[in-house]
């Protein structure tokens, strides 16, 4: 993920259509069914962590930065988890509708399907 990263950064510098030109590519790792599973666990990993983190204190005092530190690590793979099935859901709908419409996105096959079966008219 690093190295996608770097090199978009980089592509970046170059122009927004070299980025996206290269998006597939970069991407194309993280949306196999073995990408998507190894980011769902390294979210439980992190989690893990954080949990065995906290357990292992003897007690609760900690400083502020300790506990903003522990609460963003808890919140991590929540809001993870949260991301990564939100885009497998649009995937699918944007899958479903383009398939359906011949369209790339379901609200561009409404609004054509809408103009085309209209009767109305400024007069």
């Amino acid at each position: 993920m690093l190295v996608s990263w770097l090199i978009a950064r980089h592509l970046g510098l170059v122009s927004v259509d070299a980025m996206e030109q290269w998006r597939g590519l970069l991407l194309m790792p993280w949306q196999t069914c073995f990408g998507q599973a190894l980011l769902l666990a390294a979210a439980i990993v992190h989690a893990g962590l954080g949990l065995a983190s906290l357990a292992s204190r003897h007690s609760l005092t900690m400083s502020r930065t300790d506990w903003v530190q522990l609460l963003l690590g808890l919140a991590t793979p929540p809001l993870l988890v949260n991301h990564v099935v939100g885009l497998q859901v649009t995937t699918d709908l944007v899958a479903r509708f383009s398939a359906d419409n011949g369209t790339s996105s379901p609200f561009i096959g409404d609004m054509r399907r809408s103009s085309h079966s209209s009767s109305f008219s400024w007069s």
